[in-house]
């Protein structure tokens, strides 16, 4: 159960943030910067898990998640597009049975 709520978590993490950099930035802290007098060097030491909350994912998994993310975003407005357009087909079709019943009943 804790594992699933890891993942949910994390692929939260890969909608949230447009690119990695960003999700970096989001746990690198003002006294990190001030410290540091460079956002690259704090970026990396979120990187290898020195800075920042919790477990870090690395860029080839952010990546992963993000492109994993993506695919099923497109899937499901796939399906949503193919569900429409069978309830039009459904629709067209319930129209034009009326259209020949009534044409066969007024002949």
């Amino acid at each position: 159960m804790e594992g699933d709520d890891a993942a949910a978590a994390l692929d939260h993490v890969v909608t949230a943030f447009g690119t990695y950099e960003e999700y970096l930035d989001s746990q690198v802290t003002t006294q990190d910067l001030y410290y540091l007098e460079n956002e690259e060097m704090a970026r990396q030491l979120v990187e290898l898990g020195f800075r920042g909350s919790g477990e870090v994912l690395k860029r080839e998994e952010f990546e992963a998640r993000k492109a994993a993310a993506e695919a099923s975003r497109l899937s499901e407005r796939t399906q949503q597009k193919q569900h429409q357009s069978r309830k039009r087909s459904l629709s067209d079709l319930s129209h034009l049975t009326k259209e020949i019943i009534d044409t066969l009943e007024n002949s």
